[in-house]
């Protein structure tokens, strides 16, 4: 083949990748959905895995009866016509068998996607939303798992690993796996009954990886305080004075002081895919995302909380992306698209509700975070909030169990997912289908998407902290010419 014929061939396959590559972009998803379809899902392509988590608004808190009641879901579908999608030409709830549901720690599940998989089989949460998008979006399986337990703060019970201890009026709090929660500046961490990141580490860690401290001797432990040692996590069964005879899994009579401690948890499934999803061990799976609703315990509890809820979650999000990517590796991107909603359960329009909005809204601010840019987003779902008299209860920390704020939110944050996934339009002049299409172009080669979606080819390197004085990135040869892409020579990714 000659050289201007390959680079014909080269620009042909370029063009077909940019016509064949192109996602429907957010704006693409109908409102309302259409009813899911009969077609069985893609079984030649990775599993879509997405990881839900929060509090007990994530775990799913909207009433789905009686009907009549304002706010319940067969009220706001049967009667109000608000998603059509949920149910079947003959008025039953319908079933996305492209979405599967997995729920751990609480609303335990393992089924298609449908309603009554919340807190129980009368509640819904988010995961229905959320679930219709993504099944609606993609052709490939999609497993949800949610990991999610009600009355959980961001300060204390999920606080991630490597948080440090801080002062705060006269006490010193807990930094990632000390007990108790607080003691007075001078003072130091003693055995408890919890510590700083429990529910953190229950939720998304091996009990190998698990961070409470280590096994003491002469020690007071209370009962149900959780200790490591020789690289195993144990709970005490008894209140006790540690001794060496008691020292867990070595002293001679250790088994009557502690239980090996276990739970099933993300890594469970993921660990034992095969057995889990028997059905999708060829396929395999990729964490393709994470999703975050919580807030009320931070608000509630009051001060240091909503103020240090931005640092928090700030390393909640690298702190997970951390831990999937190193234990999984292949099968989940670098800086997995990670979707949040403001909340929860308070209107969020003053005092430590409005603080704990503005930390949840400034981590997808691009200039404050621009290692968020593009991979990050906070839906603001603050007006989804519906009166008591619009609602089945008066429980405000629930959202009074409006069925209509779980559904649109859940569908707020698929659709935020949705936009992280394909965050420029086909008309944006450089967006990811346009580079791949030039990079085959420039280096005389055929593309892929993984390949262009893993490189991290620039132009310019650094060009963040370019100045006026800097030396020019690009600068001409002694014939004052500049380079130019030479097919087979030139590399983009």
């Amino acid at each position: 083949m000659t050289t201007r014929n390959r680079f014909k061939a080269i620009l042909t396959i370029a063009t077909v990748a940019m016509a064949i590559l192109v996602l429907p972009a957010a704006a693409d998803i109908p409102n309302p959905l259409p009813d899911p379809d009969t077609t069985p899902p893609d079984s030649t392509k990775p599993v879509k895995v997405y990881i839900l988590s929060g509090q007990s608004n994530m775990v799913g808190m909207g009433n789905i009866s009686p009907l009549g009641t304002p706010g319940t879901l067969e009220t706001i579908t049967k009667t109000d016509g608000m998603f059509p999608n949920l149910l079947d030409d003959a008025g039953a709830w319908t079933v996305r068998n492209d979405v599967m549901y997995r729920g751990v720690i609480s609303a335990i599940g393992n089924a298609p996607l449908t309603v009554g998989q919340g807190s129980g089989s009368s509640t819904i949460g988010p995961e229905l939303g959320f679930g219709h998008v993504m099944g609606y979006y993609f052709n490939e399986p999609v497993l949800l798992i949610k990991t999610s337990i009600g009355n959980r703060s961001l300060l204390w019970d999920v606080l991630p690993p490597g948080s440090p201890r801080f002062d705060y009026n006269g006490n010193t709090y807990a930094g990632y796996g000390d007990s108790p929660n607080s003691w007075p500046i001078g003072g130091g961490p003693s055995p408890y009954v919890w510590y700083a990141g429990k529910q953190y580490d229950d939720f998304f860690l091996a009990e190998s990886d698990m961070g409470p401290t280590g096994w003491a001797n002469a020690t007071a432990y209370p009962a149900n305080c959780q200790v490591r040692q020789s690289g195993g996590i144990y709970i005490s069964k008894t209140a006790h004075t540690s001794s060496a005879a008691s020292k867990p899994g070595i002293g001679a009579q250790w088994a009557t002081y502690w239980n090996v401690y276990s739970v099933f948890n993300v890594t469970d499934i993921l660990d034992n895919w095969a057995t889990a999803y028997p059905q999708w061990a060829a396929q395999g799976f990729e964490i393709a995302g994470f999703v975050w609703w919580q807030g009320n315990k931070d608000i509630q509890g009051g001060e240091p909380a909503p103020s240090h809820y931005e640092t928090n979650l700030v390393h909640l999000i690298k702190q997970l992306r951390l831990y999937y990517e190193n234990r999984y590796p292949g099968r989940i991107k670098t800086n997995a698209p990670f979707v949040l909603a403001t909340g929860c359960g308070d209107p969020q329009t003053s005092g430590n509700g409005l603080k704990v909005a503005q930390a949840q809204l400034a981590v997808s601010d691009p200039v404050k975070y621009p290692e968020f840019a593009g991979n990050v987003k906070t839906m603001d779902t603050r007006g989804y909030w519906r009166s008591v008299a619009e609602s089945p209860t008066d429980q405000g920390y629930h959202y009074n169990r409006n069925a209509e704020t779980f559904m649109l939110v859940g569908d707020a944050l698929g659709r935020g997912m949705v936009e992280l996934l394909t965050p420029y339009s086909v008309d944006a002049g450089d967006d990811m289908i346009t580079w791949s299409g030039r990079a085959a172009v420039h280096s005389g080669k055929v593309i892929t998407w993984d390949e262009a979606m893993a490189s991290n080819f620039q132009f310019c390197p650094n060009i963040d902290r370019l100045t006026d004085d800097s030396t020019p990135p690009v600068q001409a040869n002694a014939q004052g010419r500049y380079p130019v892409p030479i097919p087979g020579q030139w590399t983009e990714i």
